[in-house]
């Protein structure tokens, strides 16, 4: 399992300025590869109260094995840790930050087995892995990075290892004893989790890209409760031999609105076959709020954000010149294309969803794009960028 949630992830990495409406997009920053990063294949930026935005590219760096990076409001860009020797980490996804500034994440592979790690970087530029996968039966290979509960416990999911091979969901404590809450591993219970865990009152959320009780087994959304019970709350597949409209492949987190119902994106499928927004009520009703049109974007990999009523997230390709494109959702399901990557140099496809300051400022990542010369960009016009929308 671990091996193919690897393939996947390295046919999505090898997959490949137009206003939409009034907004306009401002690149922050350019990525160069070497040494402040490259593709910064992330699922969200973290956004500070100061106007600092922090996150992780999955190569570049002084070794090649990926960086954390911090870049100021005036567009300064820092890397705060270069993962190096390969036990400190290697290929970070996700970030993390704590009330005191210290950013938390994992890393795909590295650490002492090369399975992954769960890593701290203090706002000083010092890095402590808080994790080693190791013996496989712990988790391997997390694709989800973590999240934080009030007693400083850490929660994420591993997409491969457990019991059964098929990922896990698991809880490292705050002294450091790591717990599998939950294997995957029969199918209909989810395989692969993907995306960050939602935890609402020690009740976690989430997705799996495979795996399901609808063949051919595209996904779940799951439900674990604090006393170890998981819940399939959908499964993603056909009906009678027909693809249903849902989508398939469900990716990046989860978020929940006042009323408990959940909403996500799935990768592909859909009325369109480009992927689908869904919403997901406590009663399990399942509802697709947006079925992707190709001149809207297509391939939502990212996760996406709740904010005053609307979903914003990307579409990794699609849109109207075809690089992708950064979107507004009202929970009525109105769609609105905020931008339109189109020039390479303003960006090109993106996987990572994005983060909103008190202004309605959008700010995301592209994994490729920008338009500076870069060992990484496999055709693409340069390493990624950091980018800002203004509605």
């Amino acid at each position: 399992m671990r091996a193919q949630a690897l393939a996947a992830l390295s046919a999505l990495l090898l997959a490949g300025t137009h206003p939409a409406g009034a907004q306009t997009e401002t690149v922050l920053y350019r990525f160069q590869g070497v040494p402040d990063g490259g593709v910064p294949f992330d699922h969200m930026p973290v956004l500070d109260k100061a106007g600092n935005l922090y996150g992780t590219t999955l190569y570049g760096g002084t070794d090649n094995l990926g960086t954390l990076w911090k870049l100021t409001p005036s567009g300064i860009e820092t890397v705060l840790w270069s993962f190096g020797n390969g036990t400190d980490g290697a290929l970070p996804l996700g970030l993390f930050m704590d009330k005191r500034g210290n950013l938390y994440g994992a890393t795909l592979q590295g650490g002492t087995d090369n399975l992954g790690t769960v890593f701290k970087v203090t706002p000083s530029g010092t890095e402590t892995v808080l994790w080693n996968f190791g013996s496989g039966t712990d988790g391997a290979a997390p694709m989800g990075g973590v999240t934080e509960d009030k007693d400083g416990n850490f929660f994420g999911t591993t997409s491969a290892g457990g019991a059964h091979d098929g990922g896990t969901v698991f809880e490292l404590t705050s002294s450091g004893t790591e717990k599998v809450l939950w294997s995957f591993g029969n199918g209909t219970d989810g395989l692969e989790p993907d995306g960050p865990v939602l935890n609402v009152n020690g009740t976690l959320y989430g997705t799996t890209r495979l795996g399901g009780a609808i063949a051919p087994n595209q996904g779940t959304v799951w439900k674990l409760t604090p006393s170890g019970t998981e819940t399939v709350l959908h499964s993603f597949g056909y009906t009678h031999g027909v693809l249903t409209d849902d989508g398939l492949q469900p990716d990046g987190n989860v978020v929940m609105d006042g009323k408990g119902n959940l909403y996500g994106n799935c990768h592909t499928a859909g009325h369109y076959a480009n992927g689908t927004t869904f919403k997901l009520m406590p009663s399990g009703k399942f509802k697709v709020l947006h079925a992707f049109q190709a001149t809207e974007g297509t391939n939502p990999y990212a996760s996406v954000a709740l904010k005053n009523g609307s979903l914003y997230s990307t579409a990794h390709a699609g849109g109207a010149y075809n690089g992708g494109s950064v979107w507004q959702l009202t929970l009525k399901g109105k769609l609105s294309v905020l931008w339109s990557f189109g020039n390479g140099t303003d960006g090109d496809e993106t996987t990572s969803g994005v983060v909103l300051d008190k202004s309605g400022n959008v700010y995301g990542l592209t994994d490729y794009g920008g338009g500076t010369p870069c060992q990484f960009d496999r055709g693409h016009p340069g390493c990624g960028v950091v980018f800002k929308v203004t509605p």
